[in-house]
């Protein structure tokens, strides 16, 4: 789809969307606790929760028959709903993702050039017509299906430095989802580990100022890179991470015990580069940060 030079990236985009907006809506979990049908238990029980007949089930299924391969169970129609929205939502993502890849068809090139200044130089058309998809990738977060939360971090990377406008807003949450991933990563699993580091990175960096985020949102954070600052694989990203939040002056008690961390591992690490990094931060904390 991608290949056909007749297809141009508005065109793509609108299809995008609506593929994304409708497999997300399907795959979502509803929490008992959200649902607003109030059930009356002196009646007699709905009908969902009457077990069929073999034939009933072919009946209702137009002679298909819904059950899985393993436990041989009958699908729900919920159920149903849930898998055919996350190869939906998958299917959209993951074109999305490659279409931002590709030079030219939505991204011009120039976005990545800016990548690593404060400001970058956004056309107003281009805030128009990715701005939107913002909700989506937060939304994509609730599908709690991990191929979509991966592919939606990856996005999450190519997008977050064009200062879109929902991102400001929508911050928290972005960062609530993003800590609740890191509750539940394994440090085994690196790769998913520095995609979660480098899009807290570019929200905080790009984003964030003192008020965006809450107490416990960054202490939490703190404890996050703590943790996560010996790992050698995840370690670049890790220290990027820290910076950010130098960067943008978050003050808390554990940032101090943290600085303590880097500063012993600035002259007791093997590595001469990371000591060297070690260095920089330190230097960059002891200037911004009060000391007494």
């Amino acid at each position: 789809m991608l290949k056909n030079k007749s297809l141009n990236g508005e065109q793509l985009l609108v299809f995008l969307f609506s593929i994304i907006d409708r497999g997300i809506s399907l795959s979502q979990r509803t929490k008992i606790n959200d649902e607003k049908q109030q059930r009356d238990y002196g009646e007699k029980p709905d009908a969902e929760f009457i077990k069929k007949t073999e034939s009933q089930q072919k009946s209702d299924s137009y002679g298909i028959q819904m059950q899985w391969v393993k436990t041989k169970q009958h699908v729900s129609e919920k159920k149903t709903q849930e898998v055919c929205g996350r190869v939906l939502a998958s299917f959209g993502l993951k074109c999305l993702k490659k279409a931002l890849q590709t030079k030219g068809l939505i991204l011009n090139g120039d976005e990545h050039e800016q990548r690593n200044k404060t400001t970058i130089d956004i056309k107003s058309d281009l805030v128009e017509r990715l701005d939107p998809f913002v909700p989506l990738l937060l939304s994509a977060f609730k599908t709690f299906y991990n191929p979509i939360i991966v592919t939606t971090l990856t996005i999450m990377i190519h997008v977050i430095h064009l200062g879109l406008p929902s991102f400001k807003s929508n911050l928290r949450k972005f960062l609530g989802s993003i800590l609740k991933l890191f509750a539940s990563v394994d440090n085994t699993d690196t790769e998913f580990l520095n995609s979660l580091f480098k899009c807290a990175t570019e929200l905080i960096r790009t984003y964030s100022v003192f008020a965006d985020l809450s107490e416990l949102q960054i202490k939490t954070l703190v404890q996050i890179i703590k943790t996560n600052i010996s790992n050698l694989q995840s370690q670049a990203n890790v220290f990027n991470c820290l910076r950010a939040i130098i960067y943008r002056k978050f003050l808390c008690p554990d940032l101090y015990d943290l600085m303590e961390t880097v500063q012993e591992m600035m002259v007791q690490t093997v590595s001469h580069n990371t000591r060297e990094i070690c260095a920089n931060i330190f230097v960059q904390f002891i200037i911004e940060y009060p000391l007494e």
